[in-house]
């Protein structure tokens, strides 16, 4: 028994008097070192190259995670350009008036005002070039008085579609039309018969002060209106 040990002993003993105790890996800092337990310890450079690597990486993803929200900044502060077809349309409300107008008059009503049978009228400056006056009838009705620079006259106010008023003005004649009885859309255009028996077809327009539409018909020296109609 002792000269197996002696032996063994002997054998261990020369086996570590030949292993090399320096050398390439034995003299290496970061050389992997062995603990007890079936676990073996990474190399510490590698662990440090690791957390630099992984520092690294979450720098450039908080890079991108800022550009990509500066992006999105930009493009929400910056509406997209409407499209040329959405473009909105422009409705023309008035038209050319192609004669002469009316002077200042500081008599004028701030508003359209009906007056009495008999009463002075009180003109409202409609248009540059019409003045008109509401006044009762001696019937009980209402007509429109109205002046131009060719001149003044009245008629009948209770025209309805498709009838019309018609006022002749310098160069042009003014035709008035309001919906028939009844009816809940506005006339929309009047065809005019004039002298020389050619029609001519013109739009109306209306505004917020007064209720009747209106439509200028431009006339050539020598040419009326004969009738007219609204549609």
């Amino acid at each position: 028994m002792n000269n197996l040990e002696d032996r063994l002993r002997h054998h261990y003993t020369d086996r570590a008097a030949i292993m090399p105790t320096s050398g390439p890996g034995l003299d290496d800092p970061v050389a992997a070192t062995i603990t007890a337990g079936p676990h073996r310890a990474k190399p510490r450079r590698t662990l440090r190259l690791g957390i630099a690597a992984g520092t690294i990486a979450a720098a450039v993803a908080l890079v991108a995670i800022a550009a990509n929200r500066s992006t999105d900044t930009n493009s929400a502060s910056t509406p997209p350009s409407p499209a040329s077809n959405d473009a909105p349309t422009t409705v023309e409300t008035t038209v050319a008036i192609p004669g002469a107008t009316l002077p200042p008059d500081p008599t004028l009503s701030q508003t359209p005002v009906t007056v009495a049978y008999g009463g002075p009228r009180s003109y409202w400056r409609w248009l540059p070039d019409l003045d008109i006056a509401e006044q009762q009838t001696a019937t009980g009705g209402t007509e429109l008085c109205w002046r131009t620079p060719t001149g003044d006259g009245c008629i009948d106010d209770a025209f309805e579609s498709p009838a019309t008023g018609i006022i002749p003005t310098d160069e042009a004649a003014i035709i008035l039309a309001r919906p028939a009885l009844g009816q809940i859309a506005n006339p929309t255009t009047v065809t005019a018969l004039l002298s020389d028996q050619t029609t001519v077809v013109g739009a109306l327009l209306y505004d917020s002060d007064f209720g009747v539409g209106y439509a200028r018909i431009p006339l050539q020296p020598g040419l009326t209106v004969v009738s007219a109609t609204s549609q």
